[in-house]
């Protein structure tokens, strides 16, 4: 379902990305022009928010994606992610 020519595509990534976070509670998944947002409401705490923002940023930062972190606070973590990296 997400390889293709042996390889992962951004969207299929994005959407990895989603039932992935629905292990640690609800998900909401977006995209408006190339631009995915997802935010996970886990209600695990202030830490545990940070350990889910840092995860996402390191994978974007490994894949050359955009990543911008839009919420966060002890129950939720918002994020944009794209397919372009930032100059």
């Amino acid at each position: 379902m997400y390889l293709s020519d042996n390889s992962v595509n951004f969207e299929n990534m994005m959407r990895a990305l989603e039932i992935s976070g629905k292990r640690f509670g609800a998900v909401k998944h977006t995209s408006l022009q190339g631009i995915h947002n997802i935010n996970i409401n886990h209600g695990m705490g202030e830490n545990f928010s940070k350990f889910i923002a840092s995860v996402h940023k390191k994978l974007a930062d490994d894949l050359s994606y955009k990543f911008e972190l839009a919420n966060i606070d002890k129950n939720m973590v918002c994020m944009h992610i794209s397919e372009s990296k930032k100059s």
